[in-house]
């Protein structure tokens, strides 16, 4: 699946596991979706002025969102959700 997200979108695949892979225990909110790894981002928002304010996640950041967040789309039988950066929360760190 290659998905190439605009402006200041990201595309987050779900958590399906109780702990992340740096061995942090999830909480229970996040075992209802509101947790997961940043598969694609876009290059940022589009200023007025026309310049790019860069997005602060990377590929690969498992991230916390606000539950309900975003658009879940099943591509290639995986859920994943398109979410803009401001309902991204946190990064998490191992």
């Amino acid at each position: 699946m290659n998905i190439e997200p605009l402006g200041d979108v990201v595309v987050v695949e779900m958590a399906t596991e109780e702990k992340s892979d740096g061995g942090i225990l999830l909480p229970e909110s996040a075992q209802d979706g509101s947790i997961g790894v940043v598969t694609a981002a876009g290059p940022g928002k589009k200023l007025e002025n026309g310049e790019i304010q860069q997005i602060d996640v990377q590929v690969g950041d498992t991230v916390v969102f606000f539950p309900g967040a975003g658009t879940k789309i099943s591509i290639e039988g995986k859920e994943v959700l398109f979410v803009t950066e401001r309902e991204i929360v946190a990064i998490v760190h191992p």
